[in-house]
């Protein structure tokens, strides 16, 4: 459901529940869950290796217009991976709070890599790529474990913030190696 949308229903008096509440468990984000619809806070994996410097500048700029940016990590300089014949890139991560239900938030990323010129369909160099890999302090981007340029920025705003991550069950405040 829309931001827009659940509060013209909440103005109404319509009381809503959290579509995001664990079964018993209320809000993730520490409210009852009953009239309130959740803020959820995101880390999202950011890439680029065409014009990043621009590009991941230029995504910044849209996040801190539409969302709540929270903060930033440093930016990481990586070899690519798979395909070599390009331009390294430069990875980084970027921590939000919003509004959005994850597949919205994923949708509207989306939206804003084609909004930095992403084209799909071609494996390759692209401007841009946005990444929900940590979602109310869960990981939940399966690359993470794998890949040390989502790792890295991920454990810096961890750091930074004092967070705390699960993942399968796990309260984990050090990132595996």
């Amino acid at each position: 459901m829309s931001t827009a949308k659940f509060r013209a229903w909440r103005d109404r008096g319509v009381k809503m529940k959290c579509q995001t509440a664990a079964p018993g468990k209320g809000c993730p984000m520490g409210g009852e869950g009953a009239t309130e619809h959740c803020r959820h806070r995101v880390i999202i994996a950011v890439g680029s290796n065409i014009e990043p410097e621009k590009n991941i500048r230029r995504a910044r700029e849209i996040l801190e217009k539409e969302q709540t940016l929270l903060g930033a990590s440093r930016v990481i300089r990586t070899a690519p991976i798979g395909r070599i014949d390009q331009d390294d890139f430069r990875n980084g991560a970027f921590y939000i709070e919003t509004d959005m239900g994850r597949p919205e938030l994923k949708s509207y990323l989306k939206g804003v890599e084609d909004r930095l010129g992403r084209v799909r369909g071609i494996v390759g160099p692209h401007p841009m790529d946005l990444d929900i890999t940590v979602w109310d302090g869960r990981i939940v981007h399966e690359d993470f474990y794998r890949y040390e340029y989502n790792r890295l920025p991920v454990a810096e705003i961890v750091e930074k913030f004092g967070l705390a991550l699960t993942d399968e069950g796990e309260d984990r405040r050090e990132l595996p190696e």
